[in-house]
């Protein structure tokens, strides 16, 4: 657990001592460091003086721990991504407003004792999964001596925060339905016309190029094969430094067979869908179709997403606004 205040400081547990539940023990901590210093800002406020604010981020994870350093210097610390994880997860109380914020790992073994707010997903410095946090509002009520119960207002903030997110997620999550797809399957007809042929041919390298960067090197390998991504040097594009990569590629003459040039077109129309039927059903719907006609489909879905996201986006401001008619200060809900 990593309290922020000026200075700051990390508190383990855990270690040296072995201790069960330490992530437990660890969050009764910190909603125990919050209550308390609520009645100390109540006396100070009292006295006319600011309140003080503090946040902290506690993170669960194996961590190096021990006597570290030289026969110069010796201390007993902890090292590690877990430390570094929960560092970031304590300077992101500020960015969303709340005093203690919980990684997934800290929370889901003891979800039924806590009441919580999903916040975000968040990347780590040199890892590529994201890591879900949570603000943890809360210990639910018989878990702990801590436990308080959650003022109606607040409660009803957090039902609006909760509609709002899911609305937020609902594009990612569900994309376009079967029922959806299969309406634009049958709205295409069955050849482009000679002007969007063109424009297509015209556009085609710019197109390439685009879906190659957007993808990583796994899932080009995924798509192409082995044997196309060495023929491309894809491997050594994909190594290079982001901001080198877009100038590379477009320096680079992509010679790519009409089969892969499919299956690069596939792939994208394939991100439109969330179940694996209507993959199957679009892979095969694919074959038949000329490149021009599958782009003209991924631009046909391309503004079926937009436009339902739109909406879904719409309906959790809806929900977000509510939040902030009942907590204005609520910055996880501010644009």
């Amino acid at each position: 657990m990593i309290p922020s205040s000026t200075p700051s400081l990390m508190a383990v547990f855990g270690s040296p001592a072995p201790l069960n539940d330490h992530a437990w023990y660890a969050m009764q901590t910190a909603i125990a460091m919050r209550q308390r210093l609520e009645k100390f800002n109540e006396a100070r406020m009292a006295e006319g003086k600011m309140a003080i604010g503090i946040g902290m981020g506690i993170h669960t994870d194996e961590v190096v721990s021990g006597n570290i350093g030289s026969s110069k210097r010796m201390e007993l610390t902890s090292i590690g991504d877990g430390v570094n994880l929960a560092s970031r997860l304590e300077g992101t109380s500020k960015q969303y407003g709340t005093d203690i914020v919980i990684s997934e790992n800290t929370y889901k073994p003891y979800a039924r004792r806590l009441i919580v707010r999903e916040l975000d997903l968040i990347t780590v410095k040199g890892k590529s999964e994201p890591v879900r946090i949570y603000e943890l509002l809360g210990i639910q009520p018989g878990r702990s001596t801590l436990a308080r119960e959650v003022p109606e207002e607040k409660q009803k903030a957090i039902d609006h925060y909760h509609k709002g997110r899911e609305y937020y997620l609902q594009p990612a999550r569900e994309k376009l339905s079967s029922d959806e797809m299969i309406s634009l399957l049958e709205q295409l007809p069955e050849e482009v016309s000679e002007s969007e042929e063109k424009e297509f041919e015209e556009r085609k390298k710019e197109i390439l190029r685009d879906l190659i960067e957007q993808l990583s090197l796994a899932q080009l390998e995924q798509i192409l094969g082995s044997n196309a991504i060495k023929r491309l040097s894809l491997e050594e594009l994909k190594q290079m430094p982001s901001e080198e990569a877009p100038e590379s590629l477009a320096d680079r003459e992509i010679k790519l067979t009409p089969r892969e040039v499919k299956k690069l077109l596939t792939a994208k129309l394939l991100q439109f869908c969330a179940k694996e039927e209507d993959h199957r059903c679009l892979s095969d719907e694919a074959k038949e179709m000329s490149q021009a006609l599958i782009w003209k489909l991924i631009g046909l879905a391309k503004q079926q997403f937009t436009d339902k996201a739109k909406k879904a986006f719409e309906n959790a401001q809806g929900e977000f606004q509510a939040v902030l008619d009942i907590d204005p200060k609520n910055k996880a809900c501010k644009s």
